[in-house]
């Protein structure tokens, strides 16, 4: 277990995924963490922890035979909180006021399983074959927050003259998984040449199924609010403005891919 100071991104493509449109992104090989020095008050923070297990078991059953298997099992889990908040309010001769919040979270899990197992025929030093096979299951979700907030007051309400009100707001949620299956089988040997020359040799086959699944969603909101009075003819100029923005992205792949090693 781990817990960092500093929060650092999560890599979002850390498999080389598809976006919401089908286009291949670019990995992320680099981890840029936030400088300490643009945070005045706030949160910022970063955990991992990782659990492998292994577990094996092998027989001898006769003097040519042995055979054994493989468990394993590996968690892992990453998340950071990036949290900054801004409060400005002096005397001045007119009032005065300004929020700001700025907040970014970020996680990831991994969950693997594996199984395989495998037999040995030993004839001599330098005879042998054996063959082997397994299964790997597991998946990788991924998910990203970002929020920004503002608030801005000049005047009082109450005052005829002048006023002003202002406020925004950001919101975006992502969300990616991998989820797949590889089977792999093989077989390896050593064999006598001549000369004391030995030839070895591996062969394996394996085929991987990946599901790729990825979700965005952006909300942009805005609001502003001006009063002004016009001495001359006290007439009042009040305008209003409001603005909303919206998107959601669903986005899903299936990749089947075969390899011989």
């Amino acid at each position: 277990h781990h817990s960092g100071t500093f929060y650092e991104y999560v890599p979002y493509w850390y498999y080389g995924a598809y976006d919401a449109f089908g286009v291949r992104t670019d990995e992320s090989s680099r981890f840029p963490e936030i400088e300490p020095n643009i945070k005045q008050d706030g949160l910022d923070e970063k955990t991992e922890t990782a659990h492998m297990m292994e577990a094996y078991l092998s027989f001898k059953l006769t003097k040519f035979f042995s055979a054994g298997a493989k468990v394993s099992r590996t968690m892992t889990d990453i998340s950071g909180d990036y949290v900054r908040f801004n409060d400005y309010s002096d005397n001045f001769n007119y009032s005065y006021q300004s929020r700001y919040l700025n907040e970014k979270d970020a996680g990831s899990t991994l969950r693997q399983n594996e199984f395989s197992a495998g037999a040995l025929l030993t004839f001599s030093d330098t005879r042998q074959i054996g063959v082997f096979g397994g299964r790997i299951t597991g998946h990788h979700d991924q998910t990203s927050g970002d929020r920004d907030s503002s608030f801005y007051s000049y005047g009082s309400e109450a005052q005829s003259d002048y006023f002003s009100r202002s406020y925004y707001s950001h919101t975006s949620e992502s969300r990616w998984r991998h989820e797949g299956t590889t089977r792999f089988a093989g077989l390896h040997g050593e064999l006598p040449m001549a000369n004391s020359i030995a030839f070895r040799f591996r062969l394996e086959y394996q085929k991987s199924e990946i599901d790729l699944t990825n979700g965005d969603a952006v909300s942009d909101t805005s609001y502003h609010r001006y009063r002004f009075r016009n001495y001359p003819d006290s007439l009042i100029y009040e305008p209003i403005y409001n603005s909303k923005f919206t998107d959601n992205r669903v986005g899903a792949q299936r990749r089947v891919g075969n390899s011989h090693v």
